[in-house]
């Protein structure tokens, strides 16, 4: 068999042709030969390295790489080919592909090579318009219902609670679906929409990746760049994986405002991990929420059993948002979250969990530890239920939202920071219950009002309405998610097993020079990591991250605008170092 990753050398390399399985065993799988024939090398052969098996190359339906022909009835035609298959793989080839939004499949892998790039299709009338979702928005409101037309207005900030603009890649009740391949890219091709937002009413703006009621969801080892509104939204789901995901939004200049590009959002979703990634942001890094008001108490799922672990946030320059946020949309509930062994290198805010008299709902059972903090303009660690925003389709008075059992150990704050280190403000509706600080040291004053809890051992001895005794180390938060009833994991029925293949070796990356406004991220190894702390126990530990430093190189993020360093970009070529070094491939 040809080896998966050796070179080239001008020769065109014929892969092995796997035998074929029946429709029902090819269920989100491929062979070693057909993994062979995705690697960069055998792309060298053309449309035929994917031919065999249950893969599909886009060239074969149609598609051309020239970033200027709309491709998305050749993308869509690949992605049916592989569902009336029973499930398989969909190979995009090295290339620029202008696409409009796709509907995914279950048992559906999508493969981006190695130099392909999804480039969104931004005309405005060419992209279909989908429902609200039940948990944000009345759901039975078509676009033009006068219900929607008179609450539009310019810059008007309504999510998922209108009708909106179908994402790039969408997923509703699929299962088993995986977007991976050779650190490809989705380009959102964002600035279009948010000149659009800043000048006139509309609709939701989309996406760049959305799954909805959908379970064993991977996304892994890719780019996202520059959505129309947030990176990824997983609405309802279970068994959720993202790891080795890079995220580069466009810096805000004065034209252009990359408003509510936030990274990674699981909403109302459970059993969800995010790890190892690296996000440069226009707003939450990484924002954690279960519906919005009266939609999402009426809905009633919370967003549970959530690890986040060595991610780093370096938020786009002129962003004031958090680095990982718990909310404002909480109202079906948030609890059970680990945040871990993780770096804040620029954001308004490292770790905020924000809620308001309006919202309802429940935020408890949240541990974060081991964290890093350099620069934030907003504060450090902030826990508020002063949050102001309602759902302009909400009338009732709902009950206060309860905020518990949270817990910051090992917490780092290097500054400079423009607000305070530990900022938790409760109100005469909302009591902060149980909040402990435990070796939080750093730079910057602390804030306390309407809160219980407990501190030891922090540089600072503020906050004077918390004991100054903890009864054990993480005693009070790691006891919730012990008593607390959950459903158990579900255990996937006999078939394909994972296996791990791995990566050709890094290429050796050229010396940079550190950003003279940010301090770089320091290597891996001054990250602790003391032990793979999982709710539950259902996820593995992995690797160390790789480190993400600064450099001097300018990078295009969106078509004729270049990014400078000091705007807190990344050189392309230090993008390979954001990867893992295995990429998951399940063999039947």
């Amino acid at each position: 068999m040809v080896s998966s990753w050796g070179p080239c050398c001008g020769v065109a390399v014929e892969p092995a042709r796997p035998p074929r399985r029946s429709t029902r065993r090819a269920a989100y799988a491929i062979s070693t030969a057909a993994l062979a024939a995705l690697s960069p090398c055998a792309a060298a052969s053309g449309p035929r390295a994917a031919d065999g098996g249950d893969s599909f190359s886009v060239l074969d339906f149609g598609a051309r790489p020239d970033g200027s022909t709309l491709c998305t009835e050749a993308f869509q035609q690949a992605i049916d080919a592989a569902s009336k298959e029973g499930g398989g793989s969909v190979f995009v080839p090295a290339g620029e592909y202008l696409i409009g939004p796709l509907s995914l499949a279950s048992n559906l892998i999508l493969w981006l090579d190695s130099g392909a790039t999804l480039l969104a299709d931004v005309q405005e009338d060419r992209v279909p318009v989908i429902p609200a979702l039940p948990s944000w928005g009345p759901a039975d409101l078509a676009a033009d219902d006068p219900q929607v037309q008179k609450r539009l207005r310019v810059q008007g900030d309504f999510r998922d609670a209108i009708p909106r603009y179908k994402p790039l890649l969408h997923g509703k009740g699929v299962q088993n679906v995986t977007i991976t391949g050779g650190n490809g890219t989705l380009d959102g091709q964002g600035a279009a929409w948010w000149k659009r937002w800043l000048a006139k009413p509309l609709l939701g703006r989309p996406h760049l990746i959305q799954f909805e009621e959908s379970s064993d969801i991977h996304v892994h080892n890719v780019t996202l760049r520059n959505p129309g509104f947030w990176s990824t939204h997983f609405w309802q789901c279970e068994h959720v994986v993202v790891r080795s995901v890079s995220i580069l939004v466009h810096p805000w200049v004065p034209l252009v405002r990359p408003t509510n590009t936030d990274g990674i959002n699981p909403d109302s979703s459970r059993h969800v991990l995010i790890e190892d990634c690296y996000l440069q942001t226009g707003d939450d890094g990484i924002a954690i929420k279960s519906g919005w008001d009266c939609f999402g108490r009426n809905w009633g799922v919370p967003s549970e059993n959530i690890t986040v672990r060595r991610v780093v946030v370096r938020q786009t320059f002129g962003c004031n948002a958090a680095g990982i946020t718990i909310g404002s949309e909480m109202s079906g509930g948030v609890r059970d979250v680990l945040i871990e062994d993780s770096h804040v290198i620029s954001a308004g805010v490292a770790i905020e969990i924000k809620v308001g008299s309006s919202r309802g709902g429940f935020v408890e059972g949240i541990r974060i530890r081991n964290l890093t903090v350099e620069e934030t303009r907003r504060g450090g660690l902030v826990v508020m239920a002063v949050y102001s925003e309602s759902n302009p389709f909400c009338t009732d008075r709902p009950p206060a939202p309860m905020v518990r059992d949270v817990s910051f150990d090992d917490v780092l704050v290097k500054g400079p920071t423009l607000g305070p280190m530990v900022n938790l403000q409760g109100t005469a509706e909302v009591l902060l219950k149980n909040i402990s600080l435990r070796r939080v040291k750093g730079v910057g004053s602390w804030r306390c009002t309407r809160a219980t809890g407990c501190r030891a051992h922090n540089s600072r001895n503020d906050c004077s309405i918390l004991q100054d005794r903890c009864s054990q180390l993480g005693g009070d938060v790691l006891a919730a998610f012990a008593t607390t009833t959950r459903a158990p994991p579900r255990t996937r029925p006999p078939g394909p097993k994972p296996i791990a293949k791995p990566l050709p070796p890094a290429r050796t990356l050229p010396s940079v020079r550190a950003d003279p406004r940010l301090r770089a991220q320091p290597p891996a190894s001054a990250v602790p990591l003391r032990g793979a702390f999982s709710p539950r126990g259902r996820f593995p530990r992995s690797a160390p991250q790789r480190a993400a430093p600064a450099g001097d190189t300018d990078v295009v993020l969106d078509k004729g605008v270049p990014l400078q360093s000091d705007t807190g970009g990344l050189p392309q070529q230090l993008l390979a170092a954001l990867s893992l070094s295995s990429v998951l491939v399940l063999v039947a």
